[in-house]
């Protein structure tokens, strides 16, 4: 089958005909669609509007479910889209079917390079980002990400975040007391040996909010929604695990207990300098 869009050409195996053919549009579907909307306009059902975007250079797929591009290799063969200008590939991303990930590459000044990796169980791999130069001078702000894996800034210390401001006391950081330092060895696939640190199941008996957890997902039998197939319907459980540790959250209480413990100290060089004072 061939088909020549901006001559009007449809080859006579296409099993389609020329209405379907409008100003150098083709639409194909086994709906039909006697009104392209775009260069290549795919239909398999009414979506019920139209498309939102003005440019006419485009392939649309539309559909009265869910819209899916489907890329079908034989086995552990990848599926790349590239972009690319008359000279070079500027970048792609596509699926390695060998490794089971979802890989992102650009070019810089090195050539085409990986930028980025979504391995099968979500772990994100950025194998260039150590070799960047931190924008923000002295002070680049940190990144985090919460349970829901969601990325943002967090470090807010500004007054006009905040409300109920008090002093630590006594009681909000007698728990770091009940922390245990451990040493422990990493297990495969991890690395290290001789590690300093804490274990969060015993840190979130003693302290929840120094806890990271992963969240647990599950998968249920059935679906509601057709187009998913028999891959089942994603479940969120709310039984969260522990993960790690935050240990940036450490740093306060310690500094209120060390204030605290050199008040303290201050006091007893007072009372031992009156006592040598009185011999």
């Amino acid at each position: 089958m061939s088909v020549e869009v901006e001559g009007d050409v449809i080859g006579e195996n296409a099993g389609l005909t020329e209405s379907m053919i409008l100003e150098g549009k083709l639409g194909i579907g086994n709906m039909g669609t006697g009104d392209p909307q775009r260069r290549l306009h795919l239909r398999n059902g009414d979506a019920g509007t139209d498309p939102q975007w003005v440019n006419d250079d485009r392939v649309l797929i539309e559909n009265s479910l869910t819209a899916i591009l489907g890329f079908f290799t034989p086995n552990y063969k990848n599926g790349w889209i590239i972009f690319s200008d008359n000279e070079r590939a500027s970048g792609c991303m596509g699926y390695r079917h060998s490794d089971d990930q979802l890989e992102f590459y650009s070019r810089g000044t090195g050539g085409l390079a990986l930028n980025m990796i979504i391995e099968s169980e979500g772990e994100v791999v950025m194998p260039e980002v150590y070799d960047d130069v931190l924008s923000g001078g002295d002070d680049p702000e940190p990144l985090f990400i919460d349970k829901n894996g969601k990325l943002g800034w967090y470090d807010t210390s500004s007054i006009q975040y905040k409300e109920n401001i008090r002093d630590v006391q006594d009681a909000d950081i007698s728990w770091i007391y009940e922390l245990r330092p451990r040493i422990f060895d990493f297990k495969a696939p991890l690395e290290g040996t001789g590690q300093c640190g804490l274990i969060a199941e015993e840190v979130e008996k003693v302290q929840p909010k120094l806890v990271r957890y992963k969240r647990e997902v599950t998968y249920a039998e059935g679906t509601t929604d057709p187009d998913l197939g028999d891959r089942g319907e994603r479940v969120i459980t709310t039984a969260d695990q522990p993960e790690g540790v935050h240990y940036s959250k450490l740093i306060v209480p310690m500094l209120a207990e060390m204030q605290r413990l050199r008040a303290e100290i201050d006091v007893l060089k007072e009372r031992v300098a009156e006592l040598e004072a009185s011999r």
